[in-house]
């Protein structure tokens, strides 16, 4: 913790932490017209959630493990929110949003860790922190990011790695974000599986890969945004029906 503290400092987290709050406790107090109470859990729940992430990726936390921590923490945040607002009353739409991503947070994390999925081994790395970062700024830096990402594993495929394994070797990436990358260009149509999907959840990662007919442009990345985080999005229920497959 002491080092994490220290190489927050120094990068600046910290004092962005701080300013952040500020302005996010001035804006739901004043703008909003939320009682000190309300504003007071808004705060503490949107720096404790920066901070945590920070921290994960300083640890090299698993996605797997860091979704069941924010599973946790949203439906927790989400009650305090609750009865803060009197629990007699409509939840207020900050606990509904909580109590829709904490359960989602929660299964995502449990049924990679129950199928054996990457995630429950390997942490996000830097792919996750631009993909977080893209959805800041409306998205767009995102896909730039993403389609240099496909474009990454295309060209390795072609020059003959064929696995998620291989191609993750070769760019010296983690195995999971190779894998994400290779379901959007399937989904695409740019590259096909090869064979029957394994069965065995410890061999996922061998399966093989060949370059389709088709061709992958940045209109094809941003077309395919939404097809691509919906299939995010669904995935807890697909490991779930799979029955850990």
């Amino acid at each position: 913790m002491t080092g994490f503290l220290a190489a927050a400092y120094r990068d600046g987290t910290l004092r962005r932490t701080a300013v952040a709050a500020v302005v996010l406790a001035v804006v739901f107090r004043f703008a909003f017209g939320e009682s000190w109470p309300m504003t007071v859990a808004v705060v503490v729940a949107a720096s404790g959630t920066t901070l945590a992430t920070d921290y994960a990726d300083h640890r090299g936390t698993p996605t797997a493990v860091r979704h069941l921590a924010f599973g946790a923490a949203f439906v927790a945040v989400g009650g305090w929110w609750w009865a803060l607002a009197g629990v007699g009353s409509a939840p207020p739409p900050l606990a509904v949003v909580a109590f829709v991503a904490g359960p989602w947070f929660l299964l995502d994390g449990w049924t990679a860790r129950r199928a054996g999925h990457p995630d429950a081994s390997e942490s996000p790395g830097d792919d996750t922190a631009d993909e977080l970062a893209g959805l800041a700024d409306g998205g767009f830096a995102s896909e730039l990011r993403a389609f240099r990402s496909l474009g990454e594993v295309g060209r390795a495929i072609d020059d003959g790695a064929t696995t998620p394994e291989a191609i993750a070797a070769e760019l010296d990436r983690p195995v999971a974000s190779v894998e994400d990358d290779l379901d959007a260009l399937e989904t695409a149509g740019v590259v096909d599986a090869v064979g029957d999907e394994p069965t065995d959840p410890d061999n996922a990662h061998k399966r093989r890969y060949r370059r389709s007919d088709g061709e992958w442009s940045a209109t094809d990345s941003v077309v395919s945004w939404p097809r691509r985080a919906l299939s995010r999005l669904l995935r807890p229920l697909r490991l779930l029906t799979a029955g850990g497959s």
